[in-house]
């Protein structure tokens, strides 16, 4: 018989192969990207993590809105996984009405049950696994994110090595910012040149004092010892893991462009707008790609207010 501290023999498995990717970005349950604008930000979103050097994108639909000719050369490249209508074909027809009848938020379901399958999808394949909920959110930096491989698994791996499974990537507001319309450019990064000083926070989100609860980041997540999700902005670990909190925007964060598909007030309370032009090389290399422009978007009709 075993004794209680005794591990059963299978525990003593030599460990298998380390993950070959070292980056996997997962989306939130996306819906009604169908027309020429919205297909075209999706576009860019896949262009732009590609040319930075995210590994691998698996992205989830709740209406079959990615369908179609966009995805198929970056599926059968082996760079995108896509999980068309995963709310009916991964639950259940049930559960769908349910949650649309009884209007739960997005991060009950069906968003929560696609984070924990891609990072459950994702265990063993990638050292990271970086929640983006939409094509509006950007992975950069405050110096202009180029290379995630260089500039962010590497200098990870220590830190991982030793038991990091959580990275809170702060989220930060881009819009339009105090002036009357957009920055002219053909592409949605250059569009948007003005940021939120802060990064976002949901004063009823989570906790109704402050905390980390009210933070809405978009987090990296070790998938060999994250076990749970909290939503896909809270990961949990297990016992002994390491977090790496209030990471520097200089470092990493995630561009969120607010008004990609609505014009709507954003900008919270104590927070200023900052000049911020770091993503803009990405626009000589779309256009080096042939990535053709950008169709017209959302249009402003004046400058950017504060969020009640």
């Amino acid at each position: 018989a075993l004794r209680p501290q005794q591990e059963h023999p299978l525990a003593q498995r030599v460990p298998g192969p380390p993950p070959s990717w070292g980056l996997t970005v997962c989306s939130e349950v996306l819906y009604g990207l169908t027309n020429r604008y919205r297909q075209g930000v999706v576009l860019e979103w896949l262009e732009y993590h590609r040319l930075i050097g995210v590994n691998h994108m698996v992205l989830y639909d709740a209406d079959g809105c990615l369908e179609g000719d966009l995805l198929e050369p970056y599926i059968l490249t082996g760079f995108v996984t896509y999980f068309p209508r995963f709310p009916r074909s991964a639950l259940s027809e049930a559960h769908f009405a349910i949650h649309t009848d009884q209007h739960l938020p997005s991060h009950a379901a069906p968003d929560a049950q696609a984070a924990a399958h891609c990072l459950s999808f994702q265990r063993g394949l990638t050292e990271w696994v970086a929640f983006l909920h939409s094509p509006d959110e950007f992975l950069s930096s405050g110096k202009g994110l180029r290379n995630v491989q260089r500039e962010i698994v590497e200098p990870l791996r220590p830190l991982r090595d030793e038991g990091l499974a959580v990275v809170d990537v702060p989220a930060i507001y881009f819009t339009h910012g105090p002036e009357l319309g957009l920055r002219e450019s053909p592409y949605l990064p250059g569009r948007y040149i003005y940021r939120s000083s802060k990064p976002i926070e949901l004063p009823k989100w989570g906790s109704t004092r402050a905390s980390t609860l009210n933070r809405f980041p978009s987090p990296l997540a070790n998938p060999d010892r994250v076990g749970e999700l909290v939503t896909e902005h809270f990961p949990r670990a297990k016992p002994g893991s390491l977090y790496l909190d209030d990471v520097p925007q200089d470092f990493l964060r995630a561009n969120h462009y607010g008004e990609t598909f609505r014009i709507r007030p954003i900008l919270q309370r104590g927070s200023v707008w900052v000049r911020d032009e770091s993503i803009l090389w990405v626009e000589d290399s779309f256009l080096r790609l042939g990535l053709p422009p950008l169709a017209p978007g959302p249009v402003p009709t004046g400058p950017a207010v504060y969020d009640t």
